[in-house]
């Protein structure tokens, strides 16, 4: 992955910066004189390593993205989007088109026992269309 050298160039940095910074200032105690803070590579190591977590995250997201929706993981959904039947299962949806539960700016094809991979983008038209793909 691209981040976690960038998280460690940044750690690596940042030390640097907080140790010329203690060093400045130990120094300048002992000899009555002023101290730098070394601002430039505390900030740069900091800035490396919100980039490189950024960087971590975002991977991470499109990497869970590109699953198909059989792979992915329950708790992507906080609540079964069609009801439930007696037993407390949640209930298939009828075949047509649904809210597609992970954009919502789309509509899923189900075809009465899976979800299939057809979307289509939500327009005035489709809402509420059941309509064959």
């Amino acid at each position: 992955m691209r981040g976690w050298p960038a998280v460690r160039r940044g750690a690596v940095i940042l030390a640097i910066g907080v140790a010329a910074t203690a060093v400045s200032f130990f120094a300048a105690r002992h000899d009555a004189a002023f101290f730098v803070i070394c601002l430039a590579p505390v900030l740069y190591g900091l800035l490396g390593i919100v980039r490189g977590l950024t960087t971590i995250k975002t991977a991470r997201q499109l990497e869970a993205l590109r699953r198909p929706l059989s792979e992915r993981k329950p708790w992507l959904f906080a609540q079964a989007p069609f009801g439930t039947n007696p037993d407390g299962s949640p209930a298939p949806p009828e075949p047509g088109w649904h809210p597609d539960p992970t954009n919502a700016a789309a509509q899923r094809w189900h075809d009465g026992q899976n979800w299939t991979e057809d979307t289509r983008a939500v327009t005035a038209s489709t809402r509420g269309a059941r309509a064959a793909p």
